[in-house]
């Protein structure tokens, strides 16, 4: 079966059961997962996915189901359990109906790459200690636990609206962590998020051991400094999704938890920052010419040098608001390829793109003379509704005209993101994947360091 036949079979059956509109969205992928434990590698995971989710409209109510598909009765079987789920459901008062499909504004990026698709457990494994060697080489390191997963994914959606659209893609995602193997503890961490196989092995295992070493020679911070904060961006992708993603996440402006639901037109952050979402980039992992509603999707400015441009919406979120959907409604991430159509649809940026500055991270550090330069944190989400931060740190450098004066740890950032998104004091040109976000280094004014008395 290919994945139209499985769409246009779902879409026939909900109707001859009564459904008055109905949405197919089918999987397939292949995914192949490494998993490194001890700096050797544990085990490799191969996993054929296929599936289907169904929803339909029998009025007002609505009714959704899930099933993995290796027959036309899977189908079948799928759809009616969603008929039956929306006859006991209550009426939705904001379902205005399924999206409305159409010709895409942008090209078609080219985000699958055969050699991630097709990529053997053999060649995987080589990657994978490619960066084990690289970094226990440095001496004194070890990798406590290591993952890459790969995919080639392929999806289709339909309605009863007559929209359809297909869409193929690959997924790199790396997470290693690192830790001395001897001595006082320090521990590292790095990610790497593609569409493509274009890892730097030998850069990733060196960075791991240099991180675990900087850890390990931290010393405890004691009193409180008030400077400048440089975060790069793979710590900063989580603490900005946490606070302008939740903002601009239509759900969250409709139910009046955002904390810029009535700021639209208004200056939110420093003119120093520009954001688009940009589902036609190239090294997006969610980039696609339609979301996963089968709406249209468009380049749109979120933040125009500070001035809040536009909130993200689904199909459901901008039937509540009353306005166009903006092709925001997502089932895929940029993290896991495995069972999709399990997923419901959601608000998200499909690639948050913010501007890149013109100077490198190391010009940026060296302009300021003092700061604070954040290489881990414990876990870096702020508070969505308040932006309030109390971000323990793992590791941060103290420096003077960018050269390291001390490397610290046991301390906490404290702050709030929103009134430091509007004190933006330098953004560096070193623009990185991380998830749905593609960002550089930023220096941010009004947060302090705290340690012990």
């Amino acid at each position: 079966m290919n994945l139209s036949e499985i769409v246009d079979r779902a879409l026939s059956k909900a109707q001859s059961e009564g459904a008055e509109q109905a949405e197919a969205y089918a999987v397939r992928s292949r995914t192949l997962s490494l998993y490194v434990e001890d700096s050797r590698v544990k085990n490799l995971e191969e996993k054929l996915d296929g599936g289907l989710s169904v929803k339909v409209a029998l009025g007002p109510r609505l009714g959704e189901a899930s099933s993995t598909v290796g027959s036309m009765d899977n189908v079948e079987g799928c759809v009616s359990s969603s008929i039956k789920a929306a006859r006991i459901s209550a009426p939705d008062p904001h379902f205005m109906g399924m999206a409305i499909g159409g010709p895409s504004g942008i090209s078609l990026p080219n985000v699958w790459d055969d050699e991630v698709a097709h990529i053997d457990p053999d060649a995987l494994s080589s990657r994978g200690m490619e960066i084990v060697e690289a970094c226990i080489s440095q001496g004194d390191v070890k990798i406590p636990r290591g993952m890459i997963r790969v995919a080639g994914i392929e999806t289709e959606v339909g309605n009863s609206n007559g929209m359809s659209a297909v869409h193929s893609s690959t997924l790199t995602y790396l997470h290693f962590t690192s830790m001395t193997s001897s001595g006082k503890a320090g521990e590292g961490e790095e990610t790497f998020h593609s569409t493509r196989m274009n890892m730097d092995t030998a850069s990733i295992g060196n960075g791991l051991a240099s991180k675990a070493r900087n850890a390990s020679s931290a010393g405890e911070f004691k009193g409180r400094k008030t400077l400048p904060v440089i975060i790069g961006p793979g710590q900063l992708a989580e603490m900005l999704s946490t606070s302008i993603g939740f903002a601009v996440d239509s759900e969250n402006v409709n139910r009046m938890r955002s904390a810029w639901a009535s700021k639209m037109g208004e200056q939110v952050t420093s003119p120093e920052l520009t954001i688009v979402d940009d589902p036609a980039n190239p090294k997006g992992i969610l980039s696609a010419t339609h979301d996963d509603e089968g709406v249209p999707t468009r380049s749109k400015k979120i933040i125009d040098k500070g001035e809040l441009r536009s909130f993200l919406y689904d199909v459901y979120n901008a039937s509540m608001a009353g306005v166009d959907t903006t092709g925001n409604g997502m089932r895929r991430n940029p993290l896991n390829s495995q069972s999709i159509y399990q997923n419901p649809v959601h608000v998200s940026p499909v690639n948050m793109v913010v501007n890149a500055g013109r100077r490198s991270p190391d010009e940026l550090m060296a302009s300021m003379d003092e700061a604070i330069l954040i290489e881990k944190f414990a876990w870096p989400q702020v508070n969505p509704m308040t932006g309030s931060i109390g971000l323990e740190v793992r590791c941060a450098h103290l420096l003077k005209r960018g050269e390291v004066q001390e490397t610290v740890k046991h301390a906490l950032l404290t702050g709030n993101m929103f009134d430091s998104l509007n004190s933006v004091v330098g953004v560096a040109n070193d623009l990185t994947v991380t998830g749905s976000w593609i960002l550089p280094t930023i220096a941010f004014d009004g947060m302090e360091l705290v340690g012990n008395p």
